[in-house]
């Protein structure tokens, strides 16, 4: 809430890749991929990498060895990086953070439709204006970096919050 009484805006950006429906394949690039969205996304309070299996791994160095295992494997639909909202103390964890969050998805297609793209998206929203330049640099330039990596049919980086760019 604005001091003036005025409910504030969330300020987020978002960026998303549509790549090539193969990647999956690509385990060592499906890593590269997993391990870079896990160090934009850390500062925001993730600590766990969840799946579809349903799974949730760790990002301490067993946990991240799993998932990589898991990745070769091929036995994830969709990997989900997000800001919980609560602690296991029952904490509210964007409260702790200042209302920051942040979230990041892979979603591979699914066997029965083997053809649609590959998904990759990442949010942040930072706790207020003060962080927002460098939410929208990283996500602008891991969406140029990726989608050239990835082959990507189509990218893109939206704002939400904001109307003066």
């Amino acid at each position: 809430m604005h001091p003036n009484g005025q409910p504030t805006r969330q300020l987020s950006v978002t960026g998303w890749i549509g790549a090539p429906p193969e990647l999956r394949a690509a385990t060592d690039v499906v890593n590269s991929l997993v391990d870079e969205l896990i160090e934009i996304v850390r500062p925001f309070g993730i600590d766990a990498v969840h799946s579809s299996e349903p799974r949730t791994y760790r990002l301490a160095p067993k946990g991240r060895a799993n998932l990589a295992r898991a990745i070769a494997a091929r036995r994830l639909d969709t990997v989900i990086l997000s800001t919980p909202l609560r602690t296991e103390a029952g904490l509210s964890i964007p409260e702790m953070m200042g209302g920051k969050r942040a979230e990041a998805t892979i979603g591979f297609p699914i066997r029965q439709v083997p053809f649609i793209a590959t998904r990759v998206a990442v949010q942040l929203s930072p706790a207020d204006e003060s962080g927002w330049a460098g939410a929208a640099t990283v996500v602008t330039d891991f969406v140029r970096r990726w989608a050239e990596e990835l082959r990507a049919a189509a990218a893109f980086v939206s704002v939400a919050g904001r109307n003066d760019l």
